[in-house]
């Protein structure tokens, strides 16, 4: 904890940060007059698609009753096929940041610990995670919450313990794969799960239409005969803190 508050940690967390904005501003082109309004024209595009998407999904929902138990199938579903988009993108994020930028000469001959350089990379990680996750999640979060109640707003903080969790299986598994297979075999698998990931949020939008009512509605009869069962308890966990559940939020 002392890690996360030295002036040393946030010095470079700061220097981090910079460097992360100046990528995604030069995303948006050459430093010009002009760039700081392209990028103005670009977010506000992509949040107006985002709202309205989200919007739309929220039209056909229905009333998402929190009791309901289909409601109850149908974010276990759309929470875990987020986990693994999470896992997915941190992982790419992961191995590049602990081990292909090839910087650590310099960071390591600056009057730093190397615990601290470390934590932030991970905390880079973190972020990234986070910024994508919020990027699919907060939207309609915020829609439910103006339209169907405050309690939705319990959705944040449950994305943020999804994306730390996220980011410490990736950090693991990015190791272990440098270990095993090397880094540029890491880096390629780990573009490969997201491009997987990416598979699996269509999935997700598109699950009836693909697979038809039958699985979930299997799922929901099972639920509603075991309620209390610990696996379901277990599995229904993350989506009975989204609907405002205080319990389930705390655990």
């Amino acid at each position: 904890m002392r890690g996360l508050v030295s002036g040393a940690t946030r010095a470079v967390l700061a220097h981090e940060a910079r460097l992360s904005l100046r990528g995604v501003a030069d995303m948006a082109g050459p430093k010009t007059a002009m760039r700081p309004w392209r990028i103005a024209g670009v977010l506000a595009v992509v949040g107006t698609i985002i709202f309205g998407v989200s919007h739309l999904l929220l039209m056909t929902a229905g009333q998402l009753d929190p009791a309901d138990p289909r409601v109850q199938i149908t974010l276990t579903i759309n929470l875990a096929f987020l986990f693994i988009l999470m896992i997915s993108a941190a992982l790419d994020s992961a191995a590049y940041a602990l081990y292909a930028r090839g910087d650590y000469d310099l960071m390591f001959s600056a009057p730093l610990a190397p615990q601290t350089v470390l934590l932030v990379r991970a905390l880079n990680v973190f972020g990234f995670t986070l910024a994508k996750a919020g990027l699919y999640g907060a939207p309609m979060l915020i829609l439910l919450c103006v339209q169907r109640g405050a309690h939705w707003l319990a959705g944040l903080p449950l994305i943020l313990a999804l994306a730390l969790s996220a980011t410490a299986i990736a950090i693991g598994l990015a190791m272990g794969m440098v270990r095993l297979i090397g880094i540029r075999s890491t880096r390629v698998a780990a573009q490969v799960a997201a491009a997987l990931a990416g598979l699996l949020v269509l999935v997700m939008v598109q699950w009836e239409a693909i697979f038809g009512p039958g699985p979930k509605d299997a799922l929901v009869a099972d639920y509603i005969a075991n309620p209390q069962s610990l696996g379901w308890q277990l599995a229904t966990l993350p989506a009975r803190a989204m609907t405002g559940d205080g319990v389930a939020l705390g655990a």
